[in-house]
């Protein structure tokens, strides 16, 4: 138990230390002389801040260990029968809605080729008017 309050102290010593550095880059004036500490510093925090928002996570339990394990996997049958018939679904409306697409690029189509028409008509008749 010990060994993880050392551990929580170096972290939380880790994390006062690069606030304290961001804070201290966040304020001071950039000068071209130091800007090449300054950018080792900034990349220091930032490594610093990755590797503190990476924790370690406790090992899963193994299904003996997990309580109601049964149960669970009954669970996680059912919901992923649910996810399947989700899908089917969404895979039944996505082809309505190809087809409805579909139906509108051929009104398109035909209406821009109505309008060409119309407008070579226009084009001739005021010609032969002139």
């Amino acid at each position: 138990m010990k060994r993880k309050t050392n551990d929580d102290d170096a972290v939380a010593t880790f994390q006062r230390l690069m606030t304290a550095a961001e804070a201290f880059v966040n304020r001071a004036p950039k000068a071209k002389r130091m800007e090449a500490e300054r950018t080792a510093l900034v990349d220091a925090i930032a490594d610093a801040q990755l590797r503190l928002s990476l924790r370690r996570l406790p090992p899963p339990p193994t299904p003996s260990r997990a309580k109601g394990g049964d149960e669970d996997v009954g669970r996680l049958k059912r919901d992923l029968q649910t996810a399947d018939r989700r899908i089917a679904a969404m895979g039944r409306e996505l082809h309505t809605l190809k087809t409805h697409i579909e139906t509108l690029r051929e009104s398109a189509e035909n209406a821009e080729s109505v309008l060409n028409r119309t407008l070579a008509e226009s084009k001739d008749n005021d010609e032969a008017a002139a």
